[in-house]
């Protein structure tokens, strides 16, 4: 021990060996995620099939060459569904490459292995950029990147999204510190960070934006005396929104032309999942250790007993200095969120209604998860002074995260039905696999609609005549024989915009029905109609104005990075001089 003790001392100052450290001790806990979690298989959780469907949807457009404007035309009967205008998946393209290559499960799976790494180094830059200790960077990381509610995501839920999120939280708030304590000329960090979370999912963006606003709320000070640190954060604001187009742009278009259910006809109310004080306590003690306690098979959020004991710790911390206020405030707003999170607050009261569309209360854990997971790395490094000491805390840490990994993983193996990546099939009916429909027309009847109706098309004439249906990749041809009638068709698609049909090669009109499927409208001739969904101006022009505006967002960093570079040089020989 003390031979170990000598070796960190040495290494004090030495950041790249400290990381390089890290690294390994990441890599390695890792490893026991995999062990644990059988890389050989892919576990049933909530949402595996969607995110799957989701993953093999691109992989398809990459290889028809649909992509980057596509829609997943298999899902819901055939009647199409645009998860992607909705639900980013900016971050699936790499995987999906590697999916045509290999397999969808071996893509989603790998993306689970690499988003947990860049986690932990991301959250570890974050750490040490503003905490200035490798201890607290290593501590703090490891409680944020293997914390109970982030397995949670990972496996029992199975939530891609909010998993992947975790991953670039760290980078929003470190653009925010630089914004606002900081060297705000490194407002790129807030752009780049917030474009990379608008990328992966878009109610973990809405939620981190509320966080912002809040930390900007109790920091206004210094952005008030500098008012160039306020210039900062707008420009990177709109900075943001011109590189995140690739799916902003589209997503208002849509939200524009339609409504959809989760805003009148949601199947998720935040009041029905509010957790109980009960439930949030033994979250934070020792339901890592027993997950299904309960034996109800419904889901319990948990924060972990680490970050329980990151919270004792401050009990014990009697200095006082402006960084323990600073990491004071987080926890506070942690616990702001764990107290609203809970049933007792009036989800299902006006305003708080129109929120029904983030779900699940418990959302806001990562929020949490976050700042506990600072505040148990900075009031241990505070309390254990020692090398000796903060040896023991790291290897404390490592061993309840092996333990919590593996009670976990046993659950899911108990409650979940793994499938065999190389026996997996495409599932052949996606109309239970599509999330809680939240994006379905507003005007379509039912979510069992689409069961009675089938492949049907509905005319206006009983005269008209329909024949050689067929549907292939997303696009529908039929010929029509209108006997001279003026006729409207109401085909078994869903409404959205970027569809275009045609009679004959001649563009026909086509608009929303009754019912939220498509519509053509005055077919006043007999031909072969073609629909198809080529997508809108904005749909095709997006893409680039991403691509163009993060080069220029990258090299204007490659830029900084050199500038600086050269000027702390320049000083550096002045000063030796």
């Amino acid at each position: 021990m003390k031979q170990i003790e000598k070796y960190l001392i040495s290494l004090e100052g030495y950041k790249n060996k400290c990381f390089g450290l890290f690294f390994v001790l990441l890599v390695i806990i890792v490893a026991f995620m995999v062990y644990f979690f059988q890389w050989g298989y892919v576990f049933q959780g909530h949402d595996t099939d969607f995110h799957i469907l989701r993953l093999e949807a691109l992989m398809e457009a990459m290889k028809d060459g649909r992509f980057p404007v596509y829609i997943d035309h298999d899902a819901i009967k055939g009647y199409g569904y645009p998860t992607r205008w909705f639900y980013p998946d900016a971050i699936l393209i790499p995987f999906a490459i590697l999916g045509n290559v290999t397999d969808a499960i071996y893509a989603y799976k790998t993306l689970l292995l690499v988003m947990t790494i860049l986690c932990g180094v991301f959250m570890y830059i974050t750490v040490i950029r503003i905490y200035k200790s490798t201890y607290v960077a290593v501590t703090g990381s490891l409680l944020y990147t293997f914390s109970f509610y982030r397995m949670q995501d990972l496996f029992e839920r199975s939530a891609l999204g909010e998993a992947v999120s975790f991953t670039f939280v760290p980078l929003v708030f470190l653009g925010l510190y630089e914004i606002i304590k900081g060297n705000y000329k490194r407002w790129y960090i807030l752009a780049l960070g917030f474009t990379l979370l608008i990328f992966t999912h878009v109610l973990s963006m809405f939620l981190t934006f509320l966080t912002l606003l809040l930390v900007i709320a109790v920091y206004y000070k210094p952005l008030w005396r500098d008012k160039k640190r306020i210039y900062y954060l707008l420009f990177s604001g709109v900075v943001t929104f011109v590189t995140s187009a690739y799916f902003l742009f589209p997503l208002m278009e849509q939200l524009l032309s339609n409504t959809f259910y989760f805003t009148v006809k949601p199947l998720f109310h935040t009041s029905d999942f509010a957790v109980d004080i009960r439930v949030m306590l033994l979250g934070l003690s020792i339901m890592n250790f027993f997950p299904n306690l309960n034996n109800t098979g419904a889901f319990w959020a948990c924060l972990g007993i680490l970050l329980g004991i990151s919270l004792i710790l401050r009990l014990f911390l009697r200095e006082k200095s402006d960084t323990i206020k600073d990491v004071d405030t987080g926890v506070y707003i942690g616990l702001f969120y764990l107290i609203i999170s809970l049933n007792i607050f009036p989800w299902g009261m006006y305003p708080f209604t129109k929120l029904n569309f983030i779900c699940f209360p418990w959302r806001l854990y990562e929020f949490a998860t976050y700042f506990f997971s600072i505040a148990g790395g900075y009031y241990s490094y505070r309390l254990f002074r020692s090398y000796k000491h903060r040896i023991f805390a790291i290897l404390f840490i490592v061993a309840i995260t092996l333990i919590s990994l593996y009670t976990a993983s046993f659950a899911t193996k108990a409650d979940f039905k793994a499938y065999n990546p190389y026996k997996y099939e495409k599932l052949a009916d996606r109309f239970y696999s599509t999330g809680a429909l939240e994006y379905v027309p507003h005007k379509v009847p039912s979510i069992k609609y689409m069961d009675a109706r089938g492949d049907s098309i509905g005319l206006r004439y009983k005269e008209t005549l329909v024949s050689n249906f067929s549907r292939s990749k997303g696009s529908i041809s039929f010929d029509v024989d209108t006997r001279g009638k003026k006729e409207s068709i109401e085909l078994p698609l869903f409404y959205y915009k970027g569809y275009h049909a045609e009679i004959d090669g001649e563009k026909i009109p086509l608009k929303e029905s009754k019912n939220g499927l498509l519509e053509l409208t005055d077919v006043d001739h007999s031909g072969k109609i073609k629909i198809l969904f080529s997508g809108t101006p904005i749909q095709r022009i997006s893409p680039y104005v991403s691509l163009i505006s993060l080069l220029v967002l990258i090299i204007y960093i490659c830029w900084d990075y050199y500038h600086s570079k050269t000027k702390a040089a320049k000083k550096n020989k002045k000063g030796s001089v």
